[in-house]
């Protein structure tokens, strides 16, 4: 498998770079009139689904095209397993590895909690002290403006530390030694 070709360099006609060029020519027209906060959300949201479509089709593509599609192989999953199947003689099968640690479910880990709870007081107390000082409101609008700045510092903190953990468990999977 260490052998398989690199897949081909990507190739752009001139008129595939004048389209792009031409799209982001229309964005940016977009953004210069009144709708454009709606225009910008319906754009953004068709461009992800255009580019998990486009994605697929090239997975779909380098999948069905590839080398090791050809030749007859077991399964990527599948260890090879000796065992006799008569005097003498070897039958080669295959035996299911186990499942990599990505794939198995587990609890988050406590770095992510004391995250989300260290980003919850600070973006309360960070939230609480700029509407002190530029507002004029109420108590209880304090109050509601400092719970809100706590809850979205949690949430920030608890996506940012999720996102560094499960980082460093895929870099420590993939460096392992099998």
């Amino acid at each position: 498998m260490d052998n398989a070709p690199p897949p081909p360099r990507w190739q752009f006609s001139i008129s595939t770079v004048l389209l792009v060029f031409a799209g982001f020519a229309a964005i940016l027209a977009i953004v210069q009139s009144p709708f454009s906060l709606p225009l910008a959300m319906v754009g953004l949201v068709a461009s992800l689904i255009a580019a998990h479509v486009a994605g697929n089709g090239l997975g779909v593509h380098l999948r069905d095209h590839s080398e090791l599609q050809r030749r007859e192989l077991p399964p990527a999953h599948a260890v090879p397993l000796q065992r006799p199947d008569a005097p003498g003689r070897l039958l080669q099968t295959y035996q299911i590895r186990p499942p990599e640690r990505l794939s198995v479910r587990s609890t988050p880990h406590l770095g992510i909690a004391w995250g989300a709870g260290a980003g919850t007081l600070a973006g309360g107390t960070l939230g609480g002290w700029l509407l002190w000082d530029w507002s004029q409101g109420s108590f209880s609008g304090w109050i509601l403006g400092c719970a809100s700045a706590a809850v979205i510092g949690g949430i920030l903190t608890f996506i940012l530390t999720s996102f560094l953990w499960m980082s460093y468990v895929a870099w420590r999977e993939a460096t392992r030694e099998r």
